[in-house]
Formats: structure tokens, sequence, C-alpha cells
């Protein structure tokens, strides 16, 4: 079983690398899911700045603090799965992008699901 706190940190070093990634060089990072709307690098800004608060929640809060950032992150990776889906769904992006994005929607909630399961078990242990 995976421990609470390898999954916190795999979880934490994900969104710390992809919120300086997309923060420092927006442009590159959505070059390699193919996305080149002019308006899509300050988008790719704003998506890092939510993952570096993200990942401040995970690393600095309280334990319920970060019990209720796992929570929120894992909505808010399984809505972006969902949206890239219905844009998918609605011709407004590449079925490559929108892969991608559900891909790592996905597999995010999964890692933060994770962790707060691992959590949870080791806290109602004596």
């Amino acid at each position: 079983m995976i421990s609470s706190t390898t999954a916190t940190r795999a979880l934490l070093a994900v969104r710390v690398g992809t919120g300086v990634a997309a923060l420092a060089a927006p442009k590159a990072l959505l070059a390699l899911v193919g996305v080149s709307d002019p308006a899509a690098p300050l988008v790719a800004r704003l998506f890092a700045t939510r993952e570096l608060g993200y990942a401040a929640g995970l690393a600095l809060g309280s334990p319920a603090a970060q019990e209720a950032t796992l929570c929120a992150g894992i909505a808010i990776d399984l809505a972006d799965a969902a949206a890239a889906l219905l844009a998918a769904r609605a011709q407004r992006t590449s079925r490559v992008v929108a892969a991608v994005v559900v891909a790592g929607g996905i597999g995010a909630a999964g890692c933060g699901a994770t962790a707060l399961s691992a959590r949870r078990r080791a806290r109602s242990q004596p």
C-alpha cells in the first residue's frame, strides 16, 4: 500500500512542477500538448497559479487543511477532465489535447484520493 506521505509528496511534486513550467514557459508547455491559441498562455498562467496554490495548501497547511486541499483538488481535477471531454465532444479542442487533460485529471484525482484514503486509514488506527 502507498503511504499517505508518499502519495502526498508525489502529488506535491507534480503540482509544483506543472505550476512552475506553466508559469515560466507557458508556450513551451502548451506546445507539448498541441495548443496554439493566442489566449492560451494567459490561461496556462492562471492554471499555474492554481497549481502552485494547491501545492502550498498541501505543503504548508495543517493536517485538516491538507485534507481539505486534497478534497478540493480531487473535485477540480475531475472537473478538468469533464471539461476536456465536453470540449472534445463539441469539437472545440483536439482529441489529443482532451486525452492529455483527461489522463492528467484522472491521474491526479486518483493520486489525491490515494493520499486522502491513506491519511484517513492512518488516523483511524490506534
